[in-house]
């Protein structure tokens, strides 16, 4: 049974492999399983016999470059779409508005694709369009992207702008920060940021690129993950006494 999503739950799930339906900007429906991956290179491939200008090329385009996202597709003729898609939207002359839901496909495709310049540029309009269109899933794959590529202004402006919304970063965009903080030389990044992970009781998240480099993390600044560990038993240990949990033993000591 198809089910009608809105533009934010589906940028919520960009990169999310198990959904099973996207939205259509026109329809409200979209009217094939993007999880089967076969089924949607088949919908990619029927795209090269159309001639797609304007509001087709947005019906139809857009929500393939999320399917292509989720299924890591990052091939020519994807790209080329993608790209066709950006060029018609920042044309001189009549540019097509794109709307936040293709918006947030094509900056997380260019984000998959490593074409971070473009992601960042989208990730802006996106937000100057509909900032409250910008899902979870977006802005935590944009910080992880960012963070990975070296871009720590942009991967911080993406978190920050994550937090300003009341949006928790996943665990793995968090030790993704605190790793590539770490490797960057910047020590007193990634104790702020393994510092807001304790204080959020959040454990770190590892892809399986991730496992050395966490090695390496936990070798440079063991003593001060021991350190946040101790200070949190106390702080769990006073909070037990008190009879209240740790965050209102928190708002408490903040009211104080």
């Amino acid at each position: 049974m198809l089910r009608l999503l809105s533009a934010r739950r589906v940028c919520a799930f960009v990169g999310q492999p198990r959904q099973l339906h996207v939205f259509n900007p026109r329809t409200g429906y979209f009217d094939f399983d993007v999880d089967n991956q076969s089924h949607v290179r088949r919908e990619l491939l029927s795209l090269k016999d159309e001639a797609l200008e304007g509001t087709a090329l947005v019906e139809r385009v857009s929500p393939l470059i999320v399917a292509a996202c989720i299924h890591r597709e990052t091939t020519p003729m994807v790209a080329s779409y993608a790209d066709k898609l950006w060029a018609s939207a920042t044309a001189t002359e009549a540019p097509l508005e794109l709307p936040p839901f293709t918006l947030s496909a094509l900056a997380a495709y260019f984000a998959s694709a490593s074409k971070l310049d473009t992601a960042f540029q989208i990730y802006e309009k996106l937000k100057q369009v509909n900032a409250s269109s910008v899902g979870d899933g977006l802005y935590n794959l944009l910080t992880r992207a960012f963070a990975e590529a070296g871009q720590f202004d942009r991967a911080m402006t993406v978190f920050s702008d994550a937090k300003k919304a009341k949006v928790i970063p996943s665990p793995l965009t968090y030790t993704t920060i605190l790793i590539n903080a770490f490797r960057n030389g910047d020590v007193e990044g990634a104790k702020a940021c393994a510092t807001e992970m304790f204080q959020r009781d959040i454990e770190p998240a590892l892809d399986e690129h991730q496992n050395e480099q966490w090695t390496e993390v936990v070798a440079g600044l063991g003593s001060f993950f021991q350190q946040l560990a101790t200070e949190s038993a106390d702080e769990r240990i006073q909070a037990a006494q008190a009879g209240l949990s740790v965050f209102e033993l928190r708002k408490k000591a903040a009211l104080s």
